[in-house]
């Protein structure tokens, strides 16, 4: 996983995506069932909020997700760290079945579109 911010004039941030909150979401088999992984999860009658953390890993920070409730879809997600720093995604408009070229994934791709002094 990388972070690429844009504003700044510093190199993409780069992190295994096992050492972070994601991956309890985006493991080969997701257990939210699992004793310990939801620590707790709210609901105002519009949304529902669940907070999720590795109990194997807490130390790598937590994951909220966001879920509006009718239609049943994730809105947004929130990531907290393990020094206490937050990002939010907010998600838009969504379209579904399109095909999307794999290098749209590809960090190494991203990086090489940087300026030269940030792709290092």
């Amino acid at each position: 996983m990388a972070v690429f911010d844009r504003k700044s004039n510093v190199p993409p941030e780069q992190f295994a995506l096992d050492r972070t909150p994601l991956s309890i979401i985006l493991a080969p088999r997701v257990d939210l069932a699992r004793p310990g992984v939801v620590e707790r999860h709210v609901s105002d009658g519009s949304t529902t909020a669940v907070v999720a953390r590795d109990p194997e890993r807490p130390e790598f920070g937590s994951l909220m997700m966001v879920f509006s409730d009718n239609p049943v879809a994730l809105r947004q997600w929130v990531i907290a760290d393990e020094a206490g720093g937050e990002t939010t995604v907010i998600l838009g408009e969504m379209r579904t079945g399109l095909a999307l070229d794999d290098g749209l994934f590809s960090i190494a791709r991203e990086i090489a579109r940087l300026p030269a002094q940030l792709n290092r």
